[in-house]
This record gives structure tokens, sequence and C-alpha cells, in this order.
């Protein structure tokens, strides 16, 4: 009889590892080459972190300018779905050659950044530790970052 409540015990416990969701809690990241809408041979690296209900996006772009975006926010996920409401972008411009900066800052405060960043994508997963968020514009494949 403890044979079989072992056996009955393992299995129920492989079902229930089988049937978990995937998750996005955590953090994400990205190369220049993987993030939709950016030039072709940009340098940057773009890291997503969810924790809770809230999301901090990250991008940090080299080439072809040198500028940093931090967006705050919250997250829903459904399994499939991905929606974004950021509350609060902002941009650091300090790196930007001085006659460019001022073009590039007054530019900035016409956008509403976290109007055009929120919205709901459709999401997959190859394996526990990738996601790919899919894009009007291409998709953008994220590696979880590992502790």
């Amino acid at each position: 009889m403890r044979k079989l409540a072992v056996v009955f015990f393992v299995v129920s416990a492989v079902g229930l590892v089988g049937c978990s969701k995937p998750s996005v809690e955590g953090k994400w990241e990205s190369s220049a080459a993987n993030v939709e809408g950016l030039p072709a041979g940009s340098e940057a690296k773009f890291v997503v972190e969810y924790a809770g209900s809230n999301v901090t996006a990250i991008l940090d772009m080299q080439k072809p300018i040198a500028l940093k975006m931090t967006a705050t926010g919250t997250y829903t996920f459904d399994g499939t779905k991905l929606e974004h409401k950021f509350a609060k972008v902002d941009v650091d411009t300090s790196k930007l050659p001085a006659m460019a900066r001022p073009l590039v800052e007054a530019q900035l405060k016409k956008e509403d950044l976290a109007g055009k960043m929120s919205g709901v994508q459709g999401i997959s997963f190859e394996g526990a530790d990738t996601m790919v968020q899919k894009g009007a514009k291409g998709d953008t494949k994220f590696t979880r970052v590992k502790a």
C-alpha cells in the first residue's frame, strides 16, 4: 500500500508540474537585433522586469545614438496575452552630443511615450526561459536572466 501511495504522489506531482502555466515573472533581456522598432545595426540592451503586477523596462542604446529609457507601470498576463500600462517614461539624454540634446529633448516632450509603449501583445514561449512578444512591426525575443 505504501508503494502505491508513493507512486500516486509522484504521478500527481508530475501532472501538476506539466500543467503549470508559463510565467513572465522575473527579469528578461534582449539584444538590439531582437527589439521591435529599432533600426538595423543598433547596439542596445533591453531589460524588462516583472514583479507582482509591476513592470520596469529599460532600453540602454549605444548606437545609432546613446540614450537610456526607463519605463515603469503595471502589467497583466493571461498566458497568451501580455498587457503593459506604463505610467512613467524617463529618458536620459546626457550621453547625446550637446548639439543634438535640445532637439531630442524637445521632440520627447511632444511625444506620449507612456501611451505609445502601453498596449497588448501576444506572447509565446520557447521553453521556460525564452519569451517571444509579438509586435505589429515584428517579434521581440527575450531570454530569462537567471540570478
